[in-house]
């Protein structure tokens, strides 16, 4: 396993300071090094694997709070469930109220885990703010019922980036009171938007579209950058995650490689957890974005501890099948992380993992 230096811990809350991009928003010694930084504790050289939710069911999407304790997770024309011990307890939530399966592609829990977000394709937006108690509808953006793939909710809880399928880009830096439209390119057209990801606050946030281009923004939509991690091309957007500052984005291509981006998206370094083009499935990371997992599907699931220097295989199963790997989580110091996949190769017979990093 992959030896982690020691460092100290950073405070990674907000406000962030003036040092948002490049080597000044890391400190020393330079970023992608082992050395720490100064940005995060070590946390390990191993990650220990627990099945927290064992019901076969086709488990696709979770998301956790800054502690890794509160964790949301649904299944494929299911339901959603929540834990707030660690997957030692689990709450069954009905954000309509209604006993009902929908088709949930979007999961978000805040920071300090209060504030829930869930999107139902072809359904509608739910946002509670205080732990799954009360839940109202989000709407505002375009429509209430549309094909939406990816949302996300910032780490404060107060910004929801909606891209849509075949639509446009909504924003809401309100808690959902109130939705904004962004034309990233400044064209009145509509994209097959896939891959999102945003910062803390809203502030950073970057939109790929399948079969199409990538735009970032450093100014909460203010004005926008193309991104292009495989220069002047249309390709195969499928995830993006992005670290508590914004000053580092990651994203994955379909059926090709991971990127990385310390600049705000102008330029852009390759990773490789494995050689040649691969499916990476999913991709998260912690605060900081020292600590980072990726899953290739099918596949195994990936770690890196130094920023996307060095990985090694964290597969939880712990033997040597590929599997098909699909939601991704993140604590915020990334001393946990919360996986979902196939657990014998079948499905539906899926399981959600909480990972422990030592």
């Amino acid at each position: 396993m992959l030896a982690v230096s020691s460092g100290t811990t950073e405070d990674w809350g907000k406000p962030f300071g003036e040092a948002r991009f490049g080597a000044a928003a890391f400190g020393a010694p330079p970023f992608g090094s082992d050395g720490g930084g100064g940005l995060s504790p070590a946390v390990g050289d191993t990650i220990e694997w627990t099945v927290i939710q064992s019901e076969s069911r086709t488990w696709r999407h979770v998301a956790c709070d800054s502690s890794g304790q509160v964790i949301l997770c649904s299944w494929r024309l299911g339901r959603l469930q929540l834990t707030t011990d660690a997957g030692a307890h689990w709450t069954e939530l009905r954000p309509n109220g209604v006993d009902a399966y929908k088709y949930w592609s979007s999961l978000g829990v805040s920071y300090d885990g209060q504030t829930l977000f869930a999107l139902a394709i072809y359904d509608s937006a739910y946002l509670s703010t205080d732990q799954g108690a009360n839940w109202h509808t989000v709407g505002g953006f375009g429509g209430a019922s549309l094909l939406t793939h990816y949302a996300r909710l910032s780490g404060d809880g107060q910004a929801i980036l909606i891209p849509i399928w075949n639509g446009r880009v909504w924003l809401s830096l309100n808690g959902g009171v109130s939705f904004e439209e962004y034309r990233p390119d400044g064209m009145d057209h509509s994209y097959n938007w896939c891959a999102a990801a945003i910062d803390y606050d809203g502030s950073a946030w970057i939109v790929g579209a399948y079969g199409g281009r990538g735009y970032v923004t450093t100014n909460s939509g203010a004005s926008f950058i193309e991104a292009k991690p495989e220069g002047d091309a249309d390709i195969l957007w499928n995830r993006a995650s992005i670290n508590s500052t914004g000053s580092l984005i990651a994203v994955s291509i379909e059926g090709r490689y991971l990127y990385y981006s310390t600049d705000g998206g102008a330029t852009w370094g390759r990773w490789t957890p494995l050689a040649g083009l691969q499916n990476y499935s999913n991709i998260a990371m912690s605060a900081s974005g020292r600590y980072v997992i990726a899953e290739v599907m099918p596949g195994k699931v990936y770690w890196s501890s130094n920023f996307g220097s060095s990985w090694v295989v964290e597969t939880p199963p712990g033997d040597a099948l590929n599997r098909n790997w699909y939601g991704a989580a993140v604590n915020w110091e990334g001393t946990r992380y919360v996986v979902c996949g196939e657990y014998d190769g079948s499905t539906p017979n899926e399981r959600v993992y909480l990972g422990v990093a030592h």
